[in-house]
C-alpha cells in the first residue's frame, strides 16, 4: 500500500512538471513583477520531491528525479516532432508553433536548471534532516523550507542565465541586463513565498 502512494506521489511529480514546463512559455506581469507561468506548478513539484523526500528517502527522492528528467526528455522531443511536421491550417500550426516552439535554449535551461536543483534539493534536504535529529529536534518546517528556498535560487539562477542571458542576448545588452535581474529577483520573491506559504501542506502530506 505504501509503495502505491510513492509510485503516484512520483506519478503526480511528473505530470505537474510537464504541464510547468508547458505554462512557462507565457511571462505574467503583475507590477514589477516578472514570472512564467508555469511558477505555482513548478512550485508544486518541489513541495512533491520533499514529501517523497521525507516519506521514502534519499534513494526514491532521486529516483522521482531521474523519471522526471527522462519524461522532460521525451516531452520536448515530441513536442519538436510535432512543431516540425506540415500543419494543415496556416494560422493554427503558427499560433501552436509560437506557444509550444521554444528554441533549444529554452529546453536547455529547463533540463540543466532542473537537474542541478532537484540534486540540491535532495542534498540540502536530508543534510539538515540528519543534522537536526541527531540533536534530537524535529523541525521539519526547517529542512523543507531551506532546502526548497535554496534550491529554487539555484534552480532561477541557472534558468534565466541560459534562457535569457545566453539564449536572448540579455548579457550582451546594456539596456536587457536590468529586465534579467528584474526577472531572476521576481522568481525568487515568488518562489520563496510560495516555499513558505506550501509548509502546512508539507505537514499534512509528511503526517504518519
Amino acid at each position: 500500500m505504501e509503495s502505491r502512494k510513492g509510485e503516484t506521489l512520483i506519478a503526480i511529480f511528473v505530470a505537474i512538471l510537464v504541464v510547468s514546463n508547458v505554462l512557462s512559455a507565457k511571462l505574467i506581469t503583475i507590477g514589477p513583477i516578472i514570472v512564467p507561468g508555469g511558477i505555482v506548478c513548478y512550485a508544486i513539484t518541489f513541495l512533491i520531491s520533499d514529501v517523497i523526500n521525507e516519506r521514502y528517502g534519499k534513494e526514491y527522492a532521486t529516483r522521482a528525479m531521474k523519471i522526471g528528467l527522462v519524461a522532460q526528455l521525451i516531452c520536448s522531443a515530441l513536442i519538436a516532432l510535432t512543431v516540425a511536421l506540415p500543419g494543415a491550417d496556416n494560422s493554427l500550426t503558427s499560433a501552436f508553433n509560437a506557444v509550444m516552439g521554444t528554441t533549444p535554449w529554452f529546453v536547455i535551461a529547463s533540463l540543466v536548471s532542473f537537474v542541478f536543483a532537484q540534486t540540491a534539493d535532495i542534498a540540502i534536504f536530508h543534510g539538515i534532516r540528519k543534522w537536526l535529529t541527531s540533536k534530537g529536534r524535529k523541525c521539519k518546517w526547517v529542512w523543507n523550507n531551506l532546502s526548497t528556498i535554496a534550491s529554487q535560487i539555484i534552480d532561477t539562477g541557472i534558468y534565466v542565465t541560459i534562457a535569457f542571458g545566453i539564449g536572448q542576448g540579455y548579457f550582451f545588452s546594456a539596456d536587457m541586463r536590468w529586465l534579467l535581474l528584474q526577472m531572476a529577483v521576481s522568481q525568487i520573491i515568488v518562489k520563496v513565498v510560495l516555499a513558505i506559504a506550501d509548509t502546512p501542506l508539507f505537514y499534512a502530506l509528511t503526517r504518519r
